[in-house]
């Protein structure tokens, strides 16, 4: 149980970090760089490590049909496979002046990566039956949409093709 309290906190302030990264990059304190994405991906690696290890070690459970519990797992598994072929298609780190990627995942997808993380955040808790780590989940599905709401605003200004991208993309 206290490991629980410990990664629930470690999840916490990571999500704080992300959500404080781009509020200040959105604001235009924070200019991207190597070192700052390595911070970043440090950070996020700490978020999702923490986030697994929460989920399993909650002590508040439901129990959930079998169905239920493996469609969990399923969406995770889903968004584990989402998330990587995202990251592949990128190819390149988080840049104030990457394109703007459309082909691949991004041809139907805006942020897939983020839907991933969301798959995750719902699939996890579902799995493993934890109800507290369910609350904490819808948090972190609360930071991701705050985070997809700065990263649209952002392209919006920097890419003039953007509106007319996200006309025939979903999220």
């Amino acid at each position: 149980m206290p490991s629980f309290y410990l990664l629930a906190t470690i999840f916490l302030l990571t999500l704080a970090i992300r959500s404080l990264y781009d509020f200040l990059k959105y604001r235009g304190k924070i200019k991207t760089s190597r070192p700052v994405f390595w911070l970043l991906f440090a950070n996020m690696m700490v978020l999702w490590l923490s986030w697994f290890g929460l989920c399993d070690s909650d002590s508040c459970h439901y129990n959930f049909p079998d169905i239920v519990r493996y469609s969990g797992l399923g969406i995770s598994l889903a968004g584990i496979i989402l998330f990587l072929t995202a990251l592949i298609q990128l190819r390149f780190f988080e840049s104030d002046t990457a394109p703007l990627v459309k082909n691949g995942l991004y041809r139907v997808l805006r942020h897939p990566m983020y839907v991933a993380f969301i798959c995750w955040l719902i699939g996890f808790p579902l799995f493993k039956q934890g109800c507290t780590a369910q609350l904490l989940g819808l948090l972190g599905i609360f930071n991701v949409l705050f985070w997809r709401a700065l990263e649209e605003k952002m392209l919006i200004a920097r890419i003039p093709e953007y509106r007319e991208y996200r006309k025939t993309t979903w999220f």
